[in-house]
Order: structure tokens, then C-alpha cells, then sequence
């Protein structure tokens, strides 16, 4: 199978250059399925661009195979021929800060978070920017607002700080906060590009079809930060006149 623009599918490229190495090393198909621990017919599925390989079973080729600067790993172009997610065993993180124990009013914002969670969606992902000067309280409402709807994302719970109220050098850069999500998910380093538009793709792979809360606070400016959204925020904006 060829793809639409001539060039060969992914898979089809790690197959080759899966039986390339192999043939380099004067190894059978099953002296390397034994050494690696996968069946002879997985392996020569994979060498006919038959089956998707996993990152476990790149990374075991890998290894057994040696690598070069020359040669492009089994584990980049496994990647390139899935999603990046594909077999990997995500981690469940429990991010959360503690909340405010004397958290009181605030009733009708608690409504309106409720509200949003609870709305009809067009997609899975559920969105909500809530907007405001600095020292008006609304880290403090989400966070415990967050604890008590953490049980509906079974997934995990994600809390980043974005250091957007800081001076310029001080924000996080976008690359940055998606690796930093990226590992508490328990996605590998060797998974993770160094290109920003590769890692977009990747944080979005991996929360797609997943129970998943992530906390932001302070972001700058949305459109400084839409990398890291998963989907169109519900904005809320809270006017400082509402914080007293």
C-alpha cells in the first residue's frame, strides 16, 4: 500500500528498514524473534508492513539490532507509523493541591464551572477559561472545584502552572508545558518531539477518548497559549467587579 502522495506508508518503511537491519546482522526472522521475544509471524508481519509495530517491540529491535547515527531508530519510525500513544501504559497522575478547607460563597461561579462540565458538548473535550485579575480568587475556586469532580476522570488529574502573570522570561513556553504534561502521563522521552507541532499532535493523541482533567493557572493570553488547549475553550470571563 502506497499512500495517496506516492510515498510509502509508514509502516511499510519501518518493515523495510526492520529487514534491512536484520539482514545486515545475518539474522533469520525467527533467530530475531527469539532474541527479542516476539513470534516469527508478528515479526514478519511487521517486516511486510502487514501490522503495526508497537514502541515495546521497536525498542527490543532496537536494542538487538544496534543503532547508528546513519540509521534512523525503529523507535522514530514506529512512531511515525502510529499516533505515538499505541501501546504505551499511561500513568494516572493525582496532581491536584490541596484546596482551600474554609472555601466559602462563590456559589454562583461554582454554578457556572457545573454548569459547563454538565452542558451538551459537539466532542468529548469540555473546556472553561476563567478570567480575571490577579488575587481575586480564582485558582482557589477551581482547584477546589476540581477536587470535587476528580472522580469523573478516572484517567488522571493534571495541575500545571503557566507563570503567565510573570514577566515574559519568566513564562513557560508552550513546548515546555506539553513535555511536562506529557511525562506525568507516563508518555516516554524518546516519544516526545522536539517540535512543538509534533508534541501538539502527540498531548492530543494521548487525551483523545480518555477521562482526563488538566488544571492551568495563570496562562497568558489565549492566543499565546492554544497549543496546549485540547479543544476550543468555553470562556468565562470574570470581571473584578465580580470579586469582592
Amino acid at each position: 500500500m502506497a499512500s495517496m502522495k506516492g510515498r510509502p506508508e509508514p509502516w511499510l518503511t519501518f518493515g523495510a528498514e526492520l529487514q534491512r537491519r536484520r539482514e545486515d546482522s545475518g539474522l533469520s526472522l525467527r533467530d530475531l524473534a527469539k532474541r527479542v521475544n516476539y513470534s516469527f509471524g508478528y515479526l514478519g508481519k511487521l517486516e511486510r508492513g502487514q501490522s503495526t509495530p508497537t514502541l515495546d517491540v521497536a525498542r527490543r529491535l532496537d536494542a538487538e539490532l544496534g543503532m547508528s547515527e546513519q540509521q534512523p531508530r525503529l523507535v522514530e519510525l514506529a512512531i511515525e507509523a502510529t499516533d505515538g500513544v499505541t501501546g504505551l501504559r499511561l500513568a494516572r497522575p493525582a496532581q491536584l493541591p490541596p484546596g482551600v478547607a474554609d472555601f466559602i460563597g462563590r456559589t454562583q461561579e461554582w454554578q457556572h464551572l457545573d454548569a459547563i462540565m454538565d452542558g451538551n458538548s459537539s466532542g468529548s473535550v469540555r473546556m472553561c477559561l476563567v478570567e480575571g485579575l490577579p488575587g481575586v480568587g480564582k485558582t482557589a475556586l477551581v482547584v477546589r472545584w476540581a477536587h470535587t469532580i476528580a472522580h469523573r476522570f478516572p484517567d488522571g488529574q493534571v495541575f500545571v502552572d503557566l507563570r503567565g502573570w510573570g514577566r515574559d522570561d519568566q513564562r513557560r513556553q508552550p513546548g515546555e508545558v506539553l513535555e511536562e504534561i506529557l511525562r506525568a502521563l507516563g508518555v516516554p522521552s524518546e516519544v516526545i518531539s522536539p517540535d512543538l507541532d509534533k508534541r501538539t499532535k502527540l498531548y492530543r493523541s494521548v487525551l483523545a477518548g480518555k477521562g482526563i482533567l488538566v488544571v492551568w493557572t495563570t496562562p497568558p493570553a489565549p492566543t499565546r497559549s492554544s497549543h496546549w488547549y485540547p479543544g476550543p475553550p468555553v470562556a468565562w470571563s470574570w470581571s473584578p467587579a465580580e470579586s469582592g
